[in-house]
């Protein structure tokens, strides 16, 4: 069995190239990419595995699928639909999106955070947290994050559905314990 995930990926390098590209001719791409630099952010699915028969085995896997469906267009179709879908009544947005991403299991991001120590006002910033909402019709919203080199997971439950966050959240520290022989900062 597979666990089927979305996994929000970052598209403003690509708007970049392509901007760049068209923008050399008769086509005027430069406006368009400029304003599309802001919060653009597309969704890939991708199958990952439950049943490896090892850690390493799972690793490559998802390197694997990761890959390839880095590849496909789907990422930017799903941004083009989302976008165009804004445009829809409410009902009608949200029916949608319970519909498609309600096919996954979980939402997993990640988010790097800087690798010093920054202030704001003067005041050092000791932590970040990445929060995930879940997306309508997903129970689960899991986010990787890292400041200062720290390593942070999050997990974000829809209680009705889902259930509290924190037995899953232990057996995800337990499994990264073993990877890496260490204890990570972890919170539900």
């Amino acid at each position: 069995k597979d666990l089927q995930v979305i996994v929000p990926v970052n598209l403003r390098p690509l708007f970049a190239l392509l901007g760049g590209k068209l923008g050399e001719g008769k086509l005027v791409m430069k406006e368009l990419v400029q304003r599309l630099q802001g919060n653009t952010i597309g969704v890939l699915a991708v199958s990952l595995p439950l049943d490896a028969p090892s850690r390493t085995a799972a690793i490559r896997t998802v390197r694997e699928r990761l890959g390839f469906a880095k590849l496909m267009p789907e990422a930017l179709v799903g941004y083009l639909t989302a976008s165009f879908g804004g445009f829809l009544p409410l009902s009608t947005q949200q029916s949608f999106a319970r519909r498609t991403l309600g096919k996954a299991d979980v939402a997993v991001s990640n988010v790097m955070g800087p690798p010093r120590t920054i202030h704001i006002a003067g005041m050092e910033v000791t932590q970040i947290v990445g929060f995930l909402p879940p997306p309508p019709g997903v129970s689960l919203g899991v986010v990787v994050s890292s400041y200062r080199g720290d390593f942070q997971l999050t997990v974000n439950s829809d209680m009705s559905s889902a259930g509290d966050a924190r037995p899953l959240l232990e057996s995800i520290e337990a499994e990264l314990g073993g990877v890496t022989g260490r204890r990570h900062a972890l919170a539900a």
